[in-house]
């Protein structure tokens, strides 16, 4: 019966009906699905769906899961692709042009150019104005490079003010890097964590090659976001500038109260014996701490200002640091 119906003919009726029946009559064959993506593309039969997360998991046989979560209308929906699909690059345009992303978070899978090729052109369907934040969260950089970091970052870099990777494996030096960072944008970027670095090389002692670069990015800025560094390539004399230039810009506020913290963890180049000397020459108050575990907290305090800025340090395991010695 539809065969014989004219094509400008399915174009009124199916202009005409409301979401769940257009949604049904997509499935019907593939004229119709052809005819309703077309007409929801040039109208808003669909209004825009706001997700919460768009959350991007590693499945069993290279296969990927994309979970929509809605807080607000309490809902939460998945779809599974498999790694036909990821290789041939299919088009989800459909459902991706109904998106408005708040965060994304890609989880337990490996960061692959396949993956990344995928994931750009569903992203170049969504509505990406509200997006606030990209974690990744057990992610391995094992089968990828450099430019796969940067090209997952180019749609989303200048939307998102928190940006996360914890527990990540397979890393190299150049996994993440200042050049990385520096797409982010360094006015409005809150917090940045890169926390529980795990190398290719386990017995080798390495460090991403971020660290001073970003620090005086976000300082010429007068922006001073959360800072969690691991295994980063920061110097104790960068984090004192950076502690200095945070007492700088919190004296030209109006707030009469303000406080900040940044964490490095088992850097090499960073020591909080060296710290504490350095902050005392700079007329700064320092006071150390016993934190939670490992971490060992210096609280740092402007003369005669209710300012308080915190550096929390974790130092090098045991034998990292006889290696380190052994070196100097």
């Amino acid at each position: 019966m539809n065969k014989q119906l004219p094509t400008e003919l399915l174009f009124q009726i199916l202009n005409g009906v409301d979401r769940e029946t257009a949604l049904n009559c997509r499935a019907v064959c593939s004229r119709w699905h052809k005819i309703v993506d077309k007409i929801v593309a040039k109208t808003e039969i669909f209004s825009p769906f706001e997700l919460s997360r768009l959350v991007i998991t590693g499945l069993p046989r290279k296969a990927i899961e994309f979970r929509r979560v809605a807080y607000g209308a309490q809902r939460s929906s998945a779809i599974v692709v498999s790694q036909a699909m990821l290789r041939r690059r299919a088009e989800l345009g459909f459902n991706f042009s109904q998106f408005k992303v708040q965060r994304i978070v890609l989880k337990n899978l490996s960061l692959t150019d396949e993956l990344v090729d995928f994931l750009r052109i569903q992203l170049s369907h969504c509505d990406l104005t509200p997006l606030v934040q990209l974690s990744l969260n057990g992610v391995d950089f094992s089968n990828s490079n450099s430019l796969t970091l940067h090209r997952l970052l180019a749609p989303v870099a200048k939307h998102i003010e928190i940006f996360e990777l914890n527990q990540s494996t397979g890393m190299r030096a150049d996994s993440v890097t200042d050049a990385h960072l520096a797409q982010l944008d360094a006015t409005k970027v809150r917090r940045v964590a890169i926390d529980g670095v795990r190398f290719t090389h386990a017995r080798r002692r390495a460090v991403l090659r971020v660290g001073n670069e970003s620090l005086r990015r976000f300082a010429a800025q007068k922006n001073f976001p959360t800072l969690v560094l691991d295994r980063c390539s920061v110097t104790t004399k960068m984090v004192c500038d950076y502690t200095e230039d945070w007492f700088a810009s919190a004296a030209e506020s109006e707030k009469s109260v303000r406080s900040q913290i940044c964490t490095v963890k088992r850097c090499a180049a960073v020591k909080g014996s060296q710290f504490e000397v350095e902050c005392r020459k700079r007329g700064l108050h320092c006071k150390r701490r016993r934190g939670s575990g490992s971490l060992i907290l210096y609280n740092i305090q402007a003369e005669h200002a209710q300012t308080e800025f915190t550096v929390a340090t974790q130092p090098l395991e045991a034998d990292e640091l006889k290696k380190a010695d052994e070196q100097q």
